[in-house]
């Protein structure tokens, strides 16, 4: 039988709504890890037919992640989950690692200092350390996710991927970013030039005008990003001279990051080659 294109998208929204499903189970599963938990128990809270959460599960059990024990009639998570757990969790090694340094730099500038990952296309605040200085940028929770190009963080990453990921980007993230005037396609391209000319990407204003920062990218022995730091203060803040000192100081916390001893490796991510900051 030749699939039509209403087949092609039935099939696909079964599979992605399976995969919803089967992840809702999995975190069940995962927070039943000490006593277990029941088919009927899991089904229930998963708001699912119980052949339904049964065919999911058995097939997660044949993915090697989920264990389930005959005599208990209950479902633990297995062991692969762990494995996979730990190794993504060296990517977020890195954090606590990298907090003193990013608390350090808060000091010495007074200002808010954000560290932020890659996530798919966006960027996740990972960590944010306040300065003294009395006003504060407050602009990011940990936790809060942007599309990747918008504020001196996105761009730094843009100015860090290769020519075709970079447009890869654009496109990914052009319904995102075309509600920011300062972020159209045209003016990213020159702040990304711009950035990648200078070794660090500056925001002056363009979010907001009473509001500028700048940022680096935390690279892997292979300049690679893995990471981008920034420093956030009033637009009056950054005259010429007080740019040039956060500069200089952004770079050195950059560098302590940079010779943690993290496998930097774990957190980058694939089809970026050139180093900013």
């Amino acid at each position: 039988m030749i699939n039509t294109p209403d087949r092609e998208m039935v099939s696909a929204v079964s599979t992605t709504q399976s995969l919803d499903r089967a992840m809702v189970l999995l975190e069940i599963v995962a927070m039943h890890a000490s006593a277990g938990v029941s088919l009927g128990t899991a089904a229930q809270q998963a708001g699912l037919a119980k052949p339904t959460a049964h065919r999911l599960l058995t097939s997660m059990r044949n993915a090697g992640l989920v264990d389930y024990i005959a005599d208990e009639r209950l479902f633990y998570p297995a062991y692969k989950l762990f494995q996979l757990g730990h190794m993504a969790g060296s990517r977020f090694g890195l954090v606590q690692l990298a907090r003193p340094i990013l608390r350090q730099l808060a000091e010495v500038t007074e200002d808010t200092v954000y560290l932020t990952l890659r996530s798919g296309d966006s960027l996740r605040c990972v960590a944010r350390e306040e300065g003294a200085y009395p006003i504060k940028i407050l602009t990011l929770a940990e936790g809060d996710i942007r599309p990747l190009g918008l504020g001196s963080n996105g761009i730094a990453w843009l100015a860090g991927q290769t020519k075709s990921e970079f447009e890869r980007l654009l496109q990914a993230n052009h319904a995102a970013l075309s509600v920011f005037p300062a972020f159209s396609e045209r003016k990213l391209k020159g702040y990304v030039n711009t950035a990648r000319r200078l070794g660090y990407a500056f925001s002056r204003g363009l979010m907001m005008p009473e509001m500028s920062a700048i940022a680096m990218c935390v690279c892997d022995p292979a300049g690679r990003p893995v990471a981008t730091v920034s420093v956030a203060a009033l637009t009056s803040r950054f005259d010429d001279l007080r740019l040039g000192y956060v500069r200089k100081e952004l770079g050195r916390h950059v560098r302590m990051i940079e010779s943690l001893e993290f496998d930097m490796s774990a957190a980058a991510i694939p089809a970026v080659s050139s180093r900013v900051g």
